[in-house]
């Protein structure tokens, strides 16, 4: 038989009433063992037959055993009874601190609360503020393209803003003092021959009424008009030609290098400043596919009856391109073939006739003078600049 179940046998025999309500005996006994008993006991040989050395140390130990529960005991209540009032004592302490910091509490919560509505509506009021700056961005935007355009219309062919004419009244004004479409079309068949072989589109920078681009339609060349005068691209649209709205050195500055296969503009460059015209020529260059001509036309200043019969009419011509001047930009900037055409149909007329007779001294040279005086004053009142790159 073990220690262990030794020590068991002998506490039942003992009969201990408080031992047995406190634990099994043998979980008393492992409780001895760790105390050192069963050591003790075993080291004097107690462990014998009759077992009585065993069960007088068991009974010594087992008073201890007793003692010192009864002492945990009273120890247990008397803590218990501290903790009982010290409770009670804290709580009539601090029940009223309490109480207040749970008011304060209280008042933290609903700060909180009424600061997350305030934030919701703060957000709320940031989100509608930054729809209107994102509406006052686009109409900023949309204002500064608008000003961009007058301020273009204004530079380069400000036709209502230098003529104090409507956009109405323009149209009534071009179609009274330009000439009727048919005459136009007709002056204008000169050019078709220079963009017949055109194998991309053809540009008509101020494409005005469509004349031109009339004349390549019906000649199967394609062809792209440009105009910042709202009624002449919308009677252009109506009439089946491709016209866009913008200034035609802007489009010009936005297309891609070599890519259009010739340009032309009838009575555009007189309206250009003459700090853009070079732009014009050197933009014209850069777009033209090898071989392609650029075409301008413009009043011819040579002809003195412009300045009588025509410049002055239109008030949003700014000055004339004298033709030696054009040329020279032309070859300046890079074109290779660059010619001078003078419109014979837009002769101011017949010229002054030669003086005729006998005996008159120095006929000839009068007759040069006045030869050289009519093509002054009656010659041609257009001329255009033709360049192939």
């Amino acid at each position: 038989m073990n220690t262990g179940n030794k020590v068991s046998e002998i506490l039942n025999d003992i009969g201990d009433e408080d031992y047995t309500r406190t634990a099994d005996a043998k979980a008393l006994a492992f409780f001895y063992n760790s105390r050192g008993f069963e050591k003790v006991v075993l080291e004097k040989n107690a462990v014998t037959g009759d077992d009585m050395d065993l069960r007088i140390e068991l009974e010594a130990v087992n008073a201890h055993f007793h003692t010192t529960l009864e002492r945990r005991h009273l120890g247990n209540k008397v803590a218990a009874f501290i903790r009982k009032w010290s409770w009670k004592i804290r709580c009539k302490l601090f029940r009223p601190m309490f109480y207040e910091q749970n008011e304060i509490n209280g008042h933290i919560v609903a700060s909180l609360n009424e600061l997350n509505r305030m934030r919701g509506e703060v957000e709320m009021e940031l989100s509608n503020l930054r729809n209107c700056v994102a509406k006052f961005n686009t109409q900023n935007q949309y204002l500064a393209e608008r000003i961009n355009r007058l301020q273009e219309l204004a530079d380069y062919l400000d036709i209502p803003m230098s003529s104090g004419l409507t956009d109405v009244e323009y149209e009534q004004f071009e179609n009274n003092f330009r000439g009727s479409t048919e005459k136009i079309k007709e002056r204008m068949k000169m050019y078709v021959p220079y963009f017949k072989d055109a194998s991309d589109l053809v540009l008509d920078i101020g494409c005005g009424r469509g004349e031109f681009l009339e004349l390549m339609r019906e000649n199967d060349i394609k062809a792209k008009g440009v105009d910042i005068f709202e009624p002449f691209v919308s009677r252009c649209k109506d009439n089946g030609l491709d016209v866009v709205s913008g200034n035609g050195l802007g489009f010009l500055a936005g297309a891609k290098d070599d890519s259009l296969g010739g340009i032309f503009a009838a009575h555009v460059i007189e309206h250009v400043a003459s700090q853009d015209l070079v732009l014009l020529c050197k933009n014209a260059l850069r777009v033209v596919k090898k071989g392609g001509y650029v075409i301008f036309e413009t009043p011819n200043p040579m002809c003195l009856s412009i300045y009588t019969d025509a410049f002055y009419i239109d008030p949003s011509h700014r000055r004339p391109v004298h033709p030696l001047y054009i040329e020279y930009i032309m070859r300046m900037v890079g074109f290779e073939d660059v010619k001078i055409v003078y419109i014979d149909k837009s002769r101011a007329g017949d010229g002054i006739p030669e003086i005729k007779g006998e005996g008159i001294e120095n006929l000839d040279e009068v007759n040069e003078a006045i030869k050289k005086m009519s093509d002054k004053i009656y010659g041609c009142q257009d001329f255009a600049v033709v360049a192939r790159k």
